[in-house]
């Protein structure tokens, strides 16, 4: 392929690292840090998205080999850690995460 078929936006920058989930229905787009942006590609347009909000520098981002959770690693020198959000289904948000607190 010699020409983009899609551009995905970013807020920051240069984008460190994406993944599809292993149902192949979401693909995570993780930025150097603060943000990481979950799109819809089952359609393969790539128009709904739902962005992630976080403190410090993207380390890496996975899904579980369900598809229900997405780790992100933070590796920033004071908050790092790794979150996990899981997908909520229903009628109101059928693609959305949310953040899980333990």
């Amino acid at each position: 392929m010699s020409e983009s078929f899609l551009t995905l936006p970013a807020k920051m920058g240069a984008i460190r690292s994406v993944h599809f989930s292993p149902d192949g229905k979401y693909l995570a787009v993780a930025e150097p840090a603060d943000y990481v942006h979950v799109y819809d590609a089952s359609t393969g347009l790539y128009e709904d998205k739902q962005t992630l909000e976080f403190i410090g520098e993207t380390a890496g981002v996975s899904f579980d080999p369900t598809g229900d959770s997405l780790f992100i690693g933070n590796a920033d020198d004071l908050v790092g850690s790794i979150y996990e959000f899981i997908r909520v289904r229903g009628k109101e948000s059928p693609q959305s995460w949310e953040d899980l607190v333990l």
